[in-house]
């Protein structure tokens, strides 16, 4: 099997450190085909093979949605044409997950959005979540 992950970001070290994201990718990587799509970051020209699984990262950095989402889903498509994915899945709701849709809608494949918890609440009191 073939899985598209999106997420917002992957990485290791000073710069950025998501932990959570690279435990899931590795591991997922031991029993499929994983090419994971960073939106913010790293910012750099793939793709490139890491921990097993193949690394599509962004081009450039933007704090515009709609172009995050066009580089994207323009990346994803163009591996599916290369080898077809059999999944797309959108790690967290939004942005990711908003983006998976979109390029399973396109693309004609199946799609997961998995929420996070923070989409979906709003703690004033301690300045969390989307909902505020």
């Amino acid at each position: 099997m073939k899985l598209a992950l999106v997420v917002p970001s992957i990485g290791r070290g000073p710069e950025i450190e998501t932990p959570t994201v690279r435990l899931l990718a590795e591991r997922l990587a031991r029993v499929v085909d994983l090419h994971l799509f960073a939106m913010h970051y790293p910012a750099a020209n793939g793709p490139i093979l890491d921990s097993g699984f193949t690394l599509h990262p962004a081009v450039g950095t933007t704090d515009r949605f709609a172009l995050r989402m066009g580089r994207t889903i323009w990346a994803s498509g163009r591996e599916h044409h290369r080898s077809p994915s059999d999944l797309i899945h959108g790690l967290w709701l939004h942005e990711p997950g908003t983006i998976a849709v979109a390029a399973g809608s396109l693309l004609r494949l199946p799609v997961v959005a998995s929420i996070g918890g923070a989409e979906v609440v709003a703690l004033p009191d301690i300045q969390y979540g989307a909902l505020r």
